[in-house]
């Protein structure tokens, strides 16, 4: 009985522990397969995740305003998205596996862009590179590209990501800007030197300069205070002359004035126009070089002209005093010759250091008197003969011997007449009258030289005439007292 017992426990014992392990392998299995579903739930979520997360970056390349092409390392076209296949003209399918610098890249830059890509594929991303690209049409385009590399799932260089933005409308617009900004520049560069306001009463409302501008006063002087107030008397009547003018008549008006700065007279040009109801607009130019050009060219016309008046009364058949007296005449009344309408001319007497005044204008009785002959190398004018070089003399000045009761202070140009066929001959002098305060001035000068030069051919001129009529008439002479019979025949044996 006891033996049966003891194996019915065992028994029971063995089912129990075999029901238990086959309950511990039930719950293991519904566990794993529990465990792998969730599994399979997670990967194929992540799946889906990824393959969203593919279709998203998919439609974000596809859809970006941006050219986006995929490269091998050896610059293959891996893919490239709609807008590569719009500007280069090619379909994805038509462009895997071709060489891309073949295909878009301009030879000339091929080699920069591929040194690029290297430093890229060497972990150096690009940012801003610039290259032309050639689209279909022909006409190169500017890109602008970012580029960087990708690497596979070793994580190792796998090729390039580049995305590429069409600047050319960009680059054109900045250099057209350029250019606008060059051309505001030259406009800048003309616009006046002064801008100002005026009310009706002539009152600086506002004034504006340019950093270049000298002004009479400085800006802030001039607002709130009237013209009369700020300018000189002369120039302040004038404007208002002109404000009131350009009111009434709703025209544009200029003039003209000088201005003292810094001790320089400057010359401006001031341009008023109606700004409102009660207000004028003034624009002034500094012209003091256009003025400075505009009387060195009256002037070289002007002296043009006097020296022509001279070149043509050397060519007339008239007697040399006359002559000598308009050529005076031209001289004293040379418009841009400051002198007192007063002078003369000597000639030197032939075989002798002398001149002899022959020509006078406005000269006192008393001084032709003293004057009428004076040896060379005796006061101004015999100076300037025996030295051959122009004089100019203020008052007080020692070389001026000669005077006379009555003689006011004055000064002198005195002019040598020169030969120029014979070098170092004095023909005569030119002596010229001039206010005591008047400066020696170069051009003055350079007008008596050239006028002197001309002078000294119509005295040569007289003189070969004298010369011949002389000839002439000792040969008529010894003709009418020649005891035999003359003949005078030609070259050809006729009788003359």
């Amino acid at each position: 009985m006891k033996h049966w017992e003891s194996h019915a426990l065992t028994i029971i014992l063995l089912t129990t522990i075999s029901t238990i392990a086959a309950y511990v392998v039930l719950q293991y299995k519904a566990r794993v397969e529990e465990r792998y579903a969730l599994e399979q739930q997670k990967r194929g979520t992540a799946e889906t995740e990824a393959a969203t997360r593919r279709a998203l970056g998919r439609a974000v390349i596809d859809n970006t305003g941006a050219v986006v092409v995929i490269l091998s390392p050896d610059q293959r076209i891996v893919d490239f998205n709609p807008e590569a296949e719009r500007v280069y003209g090619r379909a994805r399918s038509e462009g895997g596996g071709q060489d891309y610098m073949d295909l878009f890249v301009p030879e000339p830059a091929r080699a920069a862009v591929i040194a690029d890509m290297q430093k890229v594929m060497d972990g150096q991303p690009t940012r801003g590179f610039e290259n032309e690209v050639v689209i279909p049409s022909g006409e190169p385009r500017i890109f602008s590209w970012s580029v960087n590399r990708y690497l596979d799932h070793h994580g190792e260089p796998a090729g390039v990501v580049a995305i590429g933005l069409d600047i050319t409308e960009r680059r054109r617009n900045e250099e057209a800007l350029a250019k606008s900004h060059t051309r505001s520049a030259a406009l800048l560069a003309t616009l006046p030197d002064m801008v100002f306001v005026l009310d009706a009463d002539g009152t600086y409302l506002d004034v504006e300069l340019t950093a270049e501008f000298k002004p009479y006063i400085q800006p802030e002087e001039f607002l709130g205070r009237n013209v009369t107030e700020v300018l000189p008397p002369d120039v302040a009547a004038k404007s208002h002359r002109y404000l009131e003018r350009t009111l009434a008549t709703k025209e544009q008006q200029h003039f003209e004035y000088g201005l003292a700065i810094d001790g320089e007279l400057r010359d401006y040009e001031a341009r008023l126009s109606v700004l409102g109801q009660d207000q004028v607009m003034g624009v002034v130019s500094d012209i003091t070089e256009r003025k400075q050009i505009e009387g060195e060219l009256d002037l070289s016309y002007r002296t043009q002209r006097a020296l022509n008046a001279l070149l043509k009364l050397s060519l007339a058949e008239m007697e040399l005093d006359e002559q000598l007296h308009q050529a005076l005449d031209i001289i004293l009344e040379a418009p841009f010759m400051q002198l007192t309408a007063k002078g003369g001319i000597f000639l030197a007497v032939a075989d002798k250091s002398e001149l002899e005044l022959r020509a006078t204008r406005n000269l006192p009785e008393t001084l032709t008197t003293m004057c009428g002959k004076v040896p060379f190398g005796e006061c101004l004018c015999g100076r300037a003969a025996a030295e051959g070089r122009m004089l100019f003399s203020s008052p007080g000045d020692a070389r001026h011997e000669h005077h006379y009761e009555g003689m006011g202070p004055h000064g002198h140009y005195v002019v040598p007449i020169k030969s120029a066929a014979e070098k170092g001959r004095t023909l005569g002098v030119i002596i010229l009258y001039i206010d005591p305060e008047h400066p020696r001035k170069e051009e003055e000068e350079r007008f008596l030289r050239a006028g002197a030069n001309i002078l000294a051919g119509l005295i040569e001129k007289s003189e070969a005439r004298q010369r011949l009529a002389d000839s002439e008439r000792q040969y008529r002479t010894l003709a009418e007292a020649a005891p035999d019979i003359i003949v005078i025949i030609d070259r050809d044996h006729r009788l003359e």
